[in-house]
């Protein structure tokens, strides 16, 4: 019985492929026991093999994609580009750039099969460390960085590029040191504002403070708080290897409709859900069916004022920056690089994860290989005017005096369609059986020099606001008042939709020495406020940092119920 060409493309896609990974899978760590490994290569072409060591879950579960991916690439790219020419009515293969493979706008696509199988090695390579013969002594900061999602949605954080870097590209032993600063969630803005507190904490003596390479990924959040941060940074440590990366997400595409935004891709592939009655999962053959053959019209939000941050970063500071492959042409773009994410479009994949392991590595091989990073002859700086910071919105730690009527509060929240894994969060009050009184705590400028005073709070939006109004007090220990002011619990940055956030104040600007800080309600009984006045942090930071943008975590949109009434 003859072969199509389609069946005899998945026969030298599975042969080249099997025979790829015989060459490097002996450099892959394993996990100890015995079992038999599938390798799914395709529909009807199932290969089994055994062996004494035994793929890790999370190998399989990459591996079984990536193999996936390297067969149906060139089948997806070329039905997409041929829909282009339907829905469209160009020819756009008169431009070879359109025509990776040949096909000339033919109906039968001309495989490279050299080419498949290559993409699929150079991804599978992504399972190794290209770097392990590199000094293990390297110390890394790593800054915004997210976890990675694993199956049914749930977060790896052992499965983040982190991770990767600290075990060498494998789960298992620690081969490297990584600082982990800050929570994860908050913008360059409130970590660039309390970097010595970020990195003191993380690390006491100050010998332990020394950081070779820094990883930044903040692009989303690039206009509030990137710069200052890299500065920071740079001005602290002059030797390292500070390393950017430009990260785009599926929701950075807006959806085109009647010539107007009707939200992102996501709120587009919610719209083909609600159409469809049934959902329709992000990255899947079903999804990308209709993403090739209906006539959605994408664009690129705006990165021009993103892209200019980095700019000035790269020529001024001396950063690398690394690009996620893009495309003038958004659909192209997400064809490329649509295994980079979760279905959620929001969060990086495993395979994601890996692919800026890899990025991030190559960097550090080429800083010490070619341009001769030394880590015994690097410098490091001050901090310059210092701060001092104190948040116990993650982890729940209160390490400053307060009232003894003030009691912490914890709060489980993010477990919706949207954040695909709950977590809990802290706040300081005077709890929701008395929300109607005041409270104190003591803050203390260590440094010589005037210093703001910034207070962290928990707030709702659009008015009326859950939380009440409060008068803010700053006194000496003797009583003479420093300041007083007023704190509307409110946020307006989200227009017309529910949200719970925080929102971040200057009360006071403070001397040397230590005060205390009083909250009264300025009424009782107001309408819509249930709730105690809730704080998250406290900041004692340089006169040039003022109120305003982000100076904590993102915004709660579907766990209001979690905070109270």
């Amino acid at each position: 019985m003859k072969m199509s060409k389609w069946k005899k493309s998945q026969v030298l896609v599975a042969a080249s492929c099997l025979a790829m990974l015989s060459l490097f899978l002996s450099d892959i760590t394993f996990s100890k026991s015995s079992t038999v490994r599938r390798l799914l290569l395709g529909e009807g072409y199932d290969f089994y093999a055994t062996d004494a060591r035994d793929l890790t879950e999370e190998m399989k579960y990459v591996m079984e994609e990536e193999m996936l991916d390297a067969q149906e690439e060139a089948h997806r790219e070329h039905a997409f580009l041929h829909n282009l020419i339907d829905t469209e009515g160009e020819d756009i293969f008169d431009d070879p750039w359109h025509d990776p493979f040949g096909t000339g706008g033919h109906e039968e696509p001309l495989y490279d099969h050299e080419e498949i199988s290559a993409r699929a090695l150079n991804r599978l390579r992504l399972l190794r460390d290209p770097t392990l013969d590199l000094v293990h002594d390297l110390r890394y900061m790593m800054l915004g960085h997210p976890s990675a999602i694993l199956k049914y949605g749930h977060y790896g954080q052992m499965y983040s590029y982190p991770a990767l870097i600290s075990h060498g590209g494998t789960p298992g032993q620690i081969t490297r040191r990584v600082a982990h600063i800050g929570d994860g969630l908050s913008g360059p803005r409130y970590i660039s504002s309390c970097l010595q507190s970020l990195v003191e904490e993380y690390a006491a003596y100050p010998e332990h403070q020394n950081m070779d390479v820094i990883v930044l990924d903040y692009f989303s959040k690039a206009t509030d708080g990137l710069y200052p941060l890299v500065r920071r940074l740079r001005a602290r440590y002059p030797d390292a290897i500070i390393i950017v990366l430009r990260v785009w997400k599926p929701t950075h595409i807006n959806w085109i409709k009647d010539g107007k935004r009707r939200g992102s891709l996501k709120d587009w592939g919610d719209h083909m859900s609600q159409l469809l009655d049934k959902t329709l999962r992000y990255g899947t053959e079903e999804w990308f069916h209709y993403f090739n053959n209906t006539r959605v019209q994408l664009e690129w939000q705006d990165f021009t004022d993103r892209d200019r941050i980095l700019h000035h970063v790269v020529q001024e500071f001396g950063v690398k920056l690394f690009r996620l492959e893009t495309d003038t042409n958004p659909k192209m773009a997400i064809w490329k690089n649509h295994d980079m994410f979760y279905p959620d479009y929001v969060h990086v994949s495993v395979i994601g994860h890996r692919h800026l392991y890899f990025a991030i590595m190559h960097f550090v091989n080429e800083a010490v290989k070619e341009e001769g990073y030394d880590p015994s002859t690097a410098q490091q700086s001050t901090w310059g005017q210092g701060d001092s910071c104190h948040s116990w919105y993650t982890d729940g730690v209160i390490n400053v005096r307060k009232s003894n009527n003030l009691k912490k509060e914890e709060f489980r929240v993010g477990a919706s369609f949207t954040n695909y894994d709950s977590h809990v969060v802290y706040a300081l009050s005077t709890g929701m059986d008395h929300p109607n009184s005041g409270g104190h705590i003591w803050v203390n400028n260590p440094f010589h020099g005037p210093r703001h005073l910034i207070l962290s709070y928990m707030t709702t939006g659009p008015a009326p606001s859950k939380y009440p109004t409060v008068d803010i007090t700053v006194e000496t220990l003797q009583g003479t008042v420093i300041n007083t002011t007023t704190l509307v619990p409110l946020t307006t940055l989200y227009e017309s939709k529910l949200v719970h956030a925080i929102k971040t104040s200057v009360v006071a600007t403070i001397p040397h020495g230590e005060f205390k800080l009083f909250w009264s309600r300025q009424e009782t009984g107001r309408l819509g406020e249930t709730r105690p006045f809730r704080i998250t942090a406290v900041q004692v930071v340089s006169t040039d940092v003022v109120e305003g943008g982000v100076m904590g975590p993102p915004a709660y949109f579907d766990s209001l119920g979690q905070f109270g009434p």
